[in-house]
């Protein structure tokens, strides 16, 4: 990143990144603590989606054997 802010005329972004470093690191944290939550939504909606009807047919088959 740092060569290719370079080759852009940027100057130096390691010298720029550590200056704003009481910024830039909580900005960098909330963004994978963002993205981690964004794909563990995803992945966690079928799992319960799957849990809640394995109780709702567990539920079912104990109200049938009571009869």
């Amino acid at each position: 990143m740092g060569t290719l802010g370079g080759l852009a005329g940027r100057g130096d972004m390691l010298a720029s990144a550590a200056a704003r470093a009481h910024t830039a690191v909580p900005l960098g944290i909330g963004a994978v603590v963002f993205w981690w939550a964004v794909v563990w939504s995803a992945v966690g909606v079928p799992v319960s989606r799957t849990i809640i009807a394995g109780v709702a047919w567990k539920e079912e088959g104990e109200a049938k054997n009571k009869k």
